[in-house]
């Protein structure tokens, strides 16, 4: 099912974007992260104290970098969304009403 084939990585969620080398390095070497966001940990929060099952979904247009908003592509980051987000929802659909 597509929610198993996407990847997982690890993340942090931060203030502010990272756009300079010496936050860069400094969040790289504490934390190895591979993505970051700037809206995940209030809903997490939420859901493990209230003990309901979440999962965050995101398509990447830019990585941890010296910002060059040159290099983002976000018209196609959220395409990408859009698309897997329908498929899971297909997909669960399914299972509650086969």
């Amino acid at each position: 099912d597509t929610l198993d084939s996407l990847p997982r990585v690890t993340g942090i969620t931060v203030n502010k974007v990272n756009g300079n080398e010496k936050n860069i390095t400094s969040v790289t070497s504490k934390y190895h992260p591979r993505v970051e966001s700037m809206e995940g940990a209030a809903l997490f929060y939420c859901c493990l104290m209230e003990s309901v099952p979440f999962l965050e979904l995101r398509c990447v247009s830019n990585t941890v970098e010296k910002r060059d908003r040159s290099k983002w592509n976000i018209p196609l980051a959220v395409e990408k969304l859009n698309q897997t987000a329908m498929k899971i929802i297909s997909e669960l659909l399914e299972i509650k009403n086969p």
